[in-house]
């Protein structure tokens, strides 16, 4: 469901960019930029048992931020990083959720960017990228950690204000397995997961 809900947001956005973007014909050269952004995680089941019962994550806030590097025409390299914090959570039927511990999770990809130069003041983007997710997983008994890699893609719009500063929205789907042996030592082997993150921010060029 998180999955498609996605789809349909990156959908929105292209649709909603393509006209606006028609109305200014100015071109640009892409250039260096530093993204700080802020918004909502939807973090998906890290495991699902039987009878309607699940480990996971309950959503959040996210903090972070991005740089970009131009490399060739509306191609650029990016890196960037985010950090969430949230309840652990074991779901039961009829129970609900309860929650077994805080976790701390850090995320970080780069790749490739492709952003067209010539839209105007609107420009449509997209990103795909590899990285991890370090989750820290804590409470009154325990501590433990896991690093999982990830595949991210990402898509959304940039609102030129100034020369130099606009506004960005992003959806981004950071795509992994979470590593119940490096956690637990246990043998378990996780769902492949789609946490979503929804953010906007300020795209600061150079």
């Amino acid at each position: 469901m998180k999955f498609w809900a996605t789809v349909l947001t990156v959908t929105a956005m292209s649709a909603f960019a393509g006209p606006l973007a028609a109305q200014h014909g100015s071109a640009r050269q892409n250039r260096s930029e530093l993204v700080p952004v802020a918004g909502f995680i939807l973090f998906d089941d890290l495991l699902r048992g039987p009878v309607g019962t699940s480990l996971t994550n309950s959503n959040g806030t996210v903090v972070g931020a991005q740089i970009g590097v131009p490399i060739a025409g509306p191609l650029s390299l990016f890196a960037g990083g985010g950090y969430a914090r949230s309840d652990l959570t074991i779901g039961l039927p009829i129970l609900g959720g309860i929650s077994i511990g805080e976790t701390d999770a850090w995320m970080f990809d780069g790749g490739l960017q492709l952003r067209p130069s010539n839209t105007g003041r609107i420009a449509p983007l997209v990103q795909l990228g590899v990285g991890g997710t370090h989750y820290r997983i804590s409470n009154s008994l325990l501590e433990t950690s896991a690093t999982n890699g990830v595949v991210t893609v990402g898509a959304g719009v940039d609102l030129e204000l100034t020369p130099s500063i606009g506004l960005r929205l992003l959806a981004k789907d950071y795509v992994g397995r979470f590593d119940f042996k490096e956690a637990t030592f246990a043998d378990i082997r996780g769902r492949t997961s789609h946490n979503v993150g929804l953010v906007a921010g300020l795209r600061l060029s150079m």
